[in-house]
């Protein structure tokens, strides 16, 4: 009886759609952290071991487009069925690439 009952399924949707966005904020924390980590270890180091080339700030400068990667994707896992679904694909195609 709880599947015909349209406030269950409201509760359903915006229980998933909280999901979502724990799930995306999660994700742009983790890049603007990456990316913030990259930018002070790129500058802490300039004179040391060669500045914006030094390898941690490389390895967290390439993390942070590997978590806009998997945001696209997880966009596309979650909305490639709806109206956006092409334009998600389309973002999803193009931070890959």
């Amino acid at each position: 009886m709880a599947s015909s009952d349209p406030t269950a399924a409201g509760v359903a949707d915006r229980s998933s759609n909280a999901s979502h966005a724990a799930w995306f904020a999660l994700l742009w924390l983790a890049w603007v952290a990456l990316l913030a980590g990259a930018m002070a270890l790129g500058n802490s180091l300039l004179g040391a071991r060669g500045g914006h080339a030094a390898l941690d700030a490389t390895a967290a400068r390439m993390g942070s487009s590997v978590v806009l990667v998997m945001a696209g994707w997880l966009a596309f896992a979650f909305w490639g069925r709806s109206r956006a679904g092409r334009f998600v694909l389309a973002a999803a195609l193009g931070m890959t690439l």
